[in-house]
C-alpha cells in the first residue's frame, strides 16, 4: 500500500499540479544537488523493496506442512 502513496504523491504533484507538493519535492527542495524524480524512484524502489523483504518474511515465519493447513481449513469453516 506505501507504494500506491509512493506513486499517487509523486503523480499528484507532477500531473495535477497540487498546492501542497510532494514529499519528493520536499526532499529536492531540502537537497537541491537531487531532483524530485530521483527521489521518486529511490523512494519507490525502498517501498518495493520493503514489501518484497516482508513478503518473503512472512513466508518463512508462517510456513505449515500441506497436512497441517488442510487441518486447518477444514477445521476453519467446515461445509
Amino acid at each position: 500500500m506505501h507504494v500506491f502513496f509512493a506513486l499517487w504523491d509523486f503523480t499528484d504533484d507532477r500531473l495535477f499540479k497540487k498546492t501542497n507538493d510532494s514529499d519528493c519535492t520536499q526532499y529536492a527542495l531540502m537537497f537541491p544537488k537531487t531532483q524530485p524524480h530521483h527521489w521518486a524512484v529511490g523512494w519507490i524502489l525502498f517501498e518495493v523493496s520493503v514489501f518484497i523483504a516482508f513478503t518473503f518474511l512472512g513466508l518463512a515465519v508462517f510456513k505449515m506442512p500441506t497436512d497441517q493447513m488442510n487441518a486447518q481449513a477444514a477445521a476453519f469453516l467446515p461445509t
